[in-house]
């Protein structure tokens, strides 16, 4: 393929170009062929509506993170595509309308989006009300494993604090094992519904905090995913409960 005229980014290694498609498909899973603004590697913005907020630091992806300003429409196709740049380090040309992904044998684009994102404040649920102490998750994987693909998952809180996530169909996980035995047969004073919980997440370092503000209570999912600096998300959650 012809580069013609363009203006080289950045180059980003097999093993992260890799990572970076992963959490793209994730992504598109919730919000669709929709424009990503990313700023200096970053993303900070709404997807799937304005109830979920993202902010991702990926700047470990590429040898130049400042040069990885823009925004992008990334839909499956090309993103399998570029899924098969694996063999040496690609660069990143920026082209009139595209993202040029340029490896050994194999080439990739990802179409350049002329909408700017939503705007989003930060630092995001500034001047919020915590409810409760934060959640470290003792085994994430397992959670991640537990909840599997439920779509609806009620959030639990006994005395103000979150304690226990219930996906919809399955039973009752309590979020610190030696709560388990203590919170037998107590009834939560208070329970949330997620549409999109752990729908983002990476399997390290998560936690997950509750937040009131006057839009309602939102849930706060920090967590590290391979080679990602951070990954933190907002929902803003249902009051009440599903079955």
């Amino acid at each position: 393929m012809e580069i013609g005229k363009s203006k080289l980014l950045c180059t980003i290694a097999p093993a992260r170009l890799k990572a970076f498609v992963r959490l793209l498909k994730m992504i598109v899973k919730i919000h669709g062929p929709q424009p990503l603004h990313f700023q200096d590697g970053c993303l900070t913005q709404t997807i799937g509506g304005n109830n979920f907020v993202v902010e991702l630091d990926a700047k470990n992806f590429f040898s130049n993170p400042k040069g990885f300003t823009v925004s992008i429409i990334a839909t499956n196709h090309h993103l399998q595509q570029l899924s098969f740049i694996t063999s040496s380090d690609a660069k990143i040309y920026d082209r009139e309308d595209e993202l040029f992904f340029c490896g050994s044998h194999t080439a990739g684009t990802l179409l350049k989006s002329s909408h700017a994102a939503p705007l989003v404040e930060t630092p995001f649920l500034q001047g919020a009300q915590k409810l409760g102490e934060d959640v470290r998750v003792e085994d994430p994987s397992g959670l991640l494993k537990f909840v599997g693909k439920a779509q609806l998952v009620n959030l639990l809180c006994f005395r103000g604090q979150l304690e226990r996530i219930v996906p919809r169909g399955k039973q009752a996980y309590t979020l610190c094992a030696a709560s388990l035995e203590t919170l037998s047969g107590q009834q939560s004073d208070a329970v949330f519904v997620s549409s999109h919980f752990l729908s983002l997440a990476g399997k390290l370092e998560m936690t997950l905090s509750l937040w009131h503000n006057e839009e309602g209570v939102w849930l706060k999912t920090s967590s590290r995913s391979n080679m990602v600096n951070a990954l933190t998300t907002y929902e803003l959650l249902h009051e009440g409960t599903i079955n």
